[in-house]
């Protein structure tokens, strides 16, 4: 990768952080993204959305690899 004046900076490390995540953590942060979403909907258009996030029932392929790597276990 390139800087803006043509010097190699070297490729895009990730950190990729697994924490604890109880059933009820999950609903808050999925209430709090839904309303934030609502929100900035709202700002966007100028009248008011309440927004609805469909999430898949189970988890999607390649799901926690990073980037096309061997998985880690």
């Amino acid at each position: 990768m390139l800087d803006s004046r043509g010097r190699d900076i070297g490729e895009t490390k990730f950190l990729v952080c697994y924490g604890e995540a109880t059933a009820e953590i999950v609903a808050r942060n999925r209430a709090i993204q839904e309303a934030t979403q609502g929100r900035l909907q709202t700002q966007l258009h100028g009248y008011p959305i309440k927004s609805t996030i469909l999430y898949h029932p189970t988890k999607p392929e390649g799901y926690g690899i990073p980037h096309g790597d061997p998985p880690p276990y």
